[in-house]
């Protein structure tokens, strides 16, 4: 009965792995999802993904936690003056005639 289960098992950790994304594809989903989200299908899969793999589950527990501290530090850092726009200008030619 153990060797079926682990049969069984290796087959089903096989198709998910041949059915989702690889790992480093899915850092990349998982980044480009916090800025426009990812299709249906590929959301689905991702899931499925989650399903045998920690380290991307944590990954993306990660980034979001590493999300929401960044957001609470901008808020609070909001009273900080900004650039002004001239100094915007100077390092938008700055960098223009660095890319010559």
């Amino acid at each position: 009965m153990s060797k079926i289960k682990t049969i069984l098992g290796n087959a089903v950790v096989g198709f998910v792995c041949a059915t989702t994304p690889r790992c480093n594809e899915m850092a990349r989903l998982i980044s480009q999802d916090k800025e426009e989200p990812v299709s249906a299908i590929m959301a689905f899969r991702m899931k499925f993904h989650y399903k045998v793999c920690v380290w991307c589950e944590r990954y993306r527990d990660q980034v979001a936690v590493i999300s929401e501290l960044s957001k609470a530090f901008g808020e609070a850092d909001s009273g900080t003056p900004s650039l002004t726009i001239e100094a915007k200008e100077r390092m938008s030619d700055a960098v223009k005639n660095e890319m010559k």
